[in-house]
């Protein structure tokens, strides 16, 4: 019997730092996955019910995304993929 073959989606883990939120989200398309997480970021904070002035914050410094330095969410993200 020939091999199955599936389709594997490569999946982006992104942690929102202030509420510690792990957020998955398909990397293709590449050029929108910033736009995509945040609205799955933006999504997710109003149905938790969290206030639209903090979501939209978050949403805007989401926008200029960067790489954290903070140690707690790089070890957060570390043990999420393991």
């Amino acid at each position: 019997m020939p091999p199955c073959w599936f389709w594997q989606p490569q999946i982006a883990l992104f942690v929102n730092e202030p509420t510690r939120l792990p957020l998955f989200v398909a990397l293709a398309p590449s050029a929108t996955v910033i736009q995509r997480t945040t609205q799955t970021a933006a999504a997710v904070f109003t149905t938790l019910g969290l206030s639209k002035k903090f979501i939209t914050r978050e949403v805007t410094e989401m926008g200029s995304h960067q790489l954290t330095a903070n140690v707690q969410v790089a070890d957060m993200i570390a043990q999420q993929t393991n």
